[in-house]
């Protein structure tokens, strides 16, 4: 017996060294620590944390500083100063800034188009309050109890295909753990020993990762391909989606700030599939008279040039970033709705 367990003990130290040598384990996603719970929306990172490291597709170094509230910004008071002109901008990962330094997100990027054509100047203000994995359900409570405060003008939210899918999985389906780690709602039935292991074990991190996958799967089916599809897997998820934009225009015009939605795609090649969600957001903006930002063709045009995606990571690029800020600094100027 204490051989069997020698041999077993030998086994797997050999195979964690070998796992570890030859870097088949993706690395932790430092990315997303700092994390805390939240009483109103469903996690946020820690307040005046800051994040740095390399990204875990290894193609960007990151630097995340977070201001008093959490979200991805600087310290500002609530109170609007007189005169000033104040938008609010929603979104996941990619209105948050993910693989881009703070100034060349396209939030940051719209600030500077807009300041530097604005007669009001830095009075043009624009509060950054994207968050990795929302969508517009958990965006709603964002701008409930986060963004009204602040007593917006112009309320944008910015919308991509993924957003289908996690409208899919819900509210619960990514949780903060004690640690601040974000984990899924399989990976949190796994328990503190589950944790640990995934932490610090290679082998466990793949074993782990692949049984969450399939298990989530097999229990909860999420099919990307269908999001680009009219009745397809994901039909009710849109509708869903399409739901919650109503509540947030609702909400938007409750406290007399206008509304504007942007479309922004995953990364190429796009072919005439991918225009899909672009066009049902853009069916969407036409029923309730809301403005709307396409950016796939300003995607298309950009393409020839600097790299607008990391291949790996799948955010935006500086460059892709800068493309969405200039679409929607141009719309927002020839539509009138900013100063």
């Amino acid at each position: 017996m204490l051989a069997l367990a020698t041999v077993v003990v030998a086994t797997g130290a050999a195979l964690e060294a070998a796992t570890r040598l030859l870097g088949l384990a993706p690395d932790l996603p430092t990315q997303h620590v700092a994390n805390v719970a939240d009483p109103w929306i469903p996690y946020k990172r820690r307040p005046h944390s800051l994040l740095r490291g390399r990204s875990e597709s290894n193609e960007f170094d990151f630097e995340y500083q977070h201001d008093a509230e959490g979200f991805r910004d600087r310290d500002r008071p609530l109170a609007k100063p007189a005169g000033a002109f104040r938008i609010v901008a929603l979104g996941d990962s990619f209105t948050y800034g993910e693989g881009a330094p703070f100034d060349e997100t396209w939030v940051s990027g719209l600030e500077q188009r807009l300041r530097a054509r604005s007669g009001i100047g830095d009075r043009l203000d624009v509060v950054r309050l994207g968050m990795p994995r929302y969508f517009p359900g958990a965006e709603q409570l964002v701008l409930e109890h986060y963004g009204l405060p602040y007593q917006p003008d112009l309320v944008l939210v910015a919308v991509l295909p993924n957003d289908v899918v996690d409208t899919h999985l819900g509210l619960d389906a990514i949780q903060v753990d004690e640690r601040g780690f974000l984990r899924s709602r399989e990976g949190q039935r796994l328990g503190a020993l589950g944790g640990w292991l995934f932490e610090h074990s290679h082998v466990m991190r793949i074993v782990l990762r692949r049984g969450l996958e399939w298990l989530q799967q097999r229990r909860d089916p999420v099919r990307f391909e269908e999001v680009y599809r009219e009745g397809g897997l994901h039909e009710d998820d849109w509708r869903r989606l399409e739901a919650d934009l109503d509540g947030l225009l609702r909400t938007s015009r409750s406290a007399g700030a206008a509304f504007a939605l942007v479309s922004i795609p995953q990364q190429g090649p796009w072919t005439e599939v991918h225009r899909y969600p672009e066009r049902r957001l853009a069916a969407w903006a036409a029923r309730n008279g809301v403005p709307f930002v396409p950016t796939l063709d300003a995607f298309s045009r950009a393409s020839g040039g600097a790299p607008l995606f990391h291949p790996l990571d799948g955010h935006c690029t500086p460059a892709g970033y800068a493309v969405i800020a200039g679409e929607v600094a141009r719309v927002l100027v020839e539509q009138g709705l900013v100063p």
